[in-house]
């Protein structure tokens, strides 16, 4: 069925009693989410009336608390910490949708907790990353949650010492969840070890399908600038097909689907690749093409600008000879919306 969604009237005052009082996991995990998209709304206005904006210190001392209370579920601490997706943020817009403010607030708000938090995000960090032997069950699998978490804010709280955290847990993980929770981390920063790791990794693993997708994945992803340059050199590499759907999917659809800012770049670059690779892949696997359009297909809550940008991307799929039924119906029908 399709979801559902309920909006309560409830203030910023209930739901931060909710966050830090509530005995039920779930609504307090709702208050830390519906306090997020408050504050990452109001970064958003600030930002497109040229605004002066003061995060609420009462929304600080609420996740210090969460994060003093980790001992009871790690696993919810971690998930409370975190902060809605910018894919999240921007389905809730359904037209008009304004990226760069969405990606410039969600970046300030990670910033500003990343540095307000620091102290207690560090010395939780430490006391979860105790070497010791790897386990798998729910109570390691919250804290090795909580403690990447911790990681992420720490990186992404511009001090060295973040970095050379995530290094150093790189090296020395005995784990898959730790080693590329670090990974994502530092491919999204510039620094020296980047490359050196992403070698390694792939030395390591690379007789490993499901990983070698993981590996695909963090870098259709990165943060960087230079992310669409990085993929289209991925696409000649030895471990990537494009006749096997996984790396299709890992490295292509990735970046359309989860790579908000890039793929929605100003220039239309994003899409442009996307029409392109869809046209690649139709010769090989329609069903696949079809299922990598999809992210094309959504203009309708875009600025006019970047409507028009996708639909001339639509346009140029529509184009291509010898087009499958299964994408042609796809971005037809599409089309058909704007006539």
């Amino acid at each position: 069925s399709a979801p559902v969604k309920l909006e309560f009237n409830r203030s910023i005052d209930e739901y931060l009693i909710l966050l830090k009082h509530d005995d039920d996991a779930f609504n307090r995990w709702e208050a830390a989410q519906e306090l997020a998209y408050h504050m990452l709304d109001t970064f958003v206005d600030a930002y497109q009336n040229a605004k002066q904006y003061k995060l609420d210190e009462r929304y600080i001392d609420a996740l210090y608390h969460a994060l003093k209370n980790t001992t009871h579920d790690p696993a919810l601490s971690a998930r409370i910490l975190m902060l809605p997706t910018l894919q999240q943020m921007a389905e809730r817009y359904q037209f008009n949708m304004p990226v760069e403010a969405i990606v410039i607030a969600h970046a300030t708000l990670r910033e500003t907790l990343a540095i307000r938090l620091y102290d207690m995000v560090l010395s939780t960090y430490k006391r979860l990353n105790q070497h010791q032997a790897y386990e798998y069950n729910a109570t390691e699998a919250g804290r090795r949650s909580l403690k990447n978490t911790c990681l992420y804010y720490l990186v992404h709280s511009d001090n060295d010492e973040g970095l050379a955290l995530a290094i150093e847990q790189y090296h020395f993980a005995n784990n898959m969840t730790d080693r590329l929770a670090a990974l994502s981390l530092i491919v999204n920063c510039e620094n020296d070890s980047r490359q050196i790791l992403l070698d390694d990794f792939y030395l390591r693993w690379q007789h490993d399908n499901l990983v070698m997708d993981k590996w695909f994945a963090l870098q259709s992803t990165s943060e960087l600038t230079d992310v669409l340059d990085n993929i289209k050199s991925l696409l000649t590499h030895p471990a990537f097909s494009y006749k096997n759907p996984n790396k299709v999917r890992a490295l292509i659809g990735a970046f359309a689907t989860n790579n908000f800012a890039h793929f929605n770049a100003m220039d239309g670059s994003g899409y442009f690749f996307l029409a392109e690779q869809v046209c690649i892949v139709d010769k090989l696997n329609p069903q696949i093409a079809a299922r990598l359009v999809t992210p094309l297909t959504r203009w309708q809550p875009q600025q006019p600008l970047r409507q028009e940008l996708m639909q001339k991307a639509l346009q140029q799929i529509l184009a291509e000879p010898k087009l499958s039924n299964n994408v042609y119906e796809i971005v037809s029908k599409s089309l058909n919306l704007s006539a």
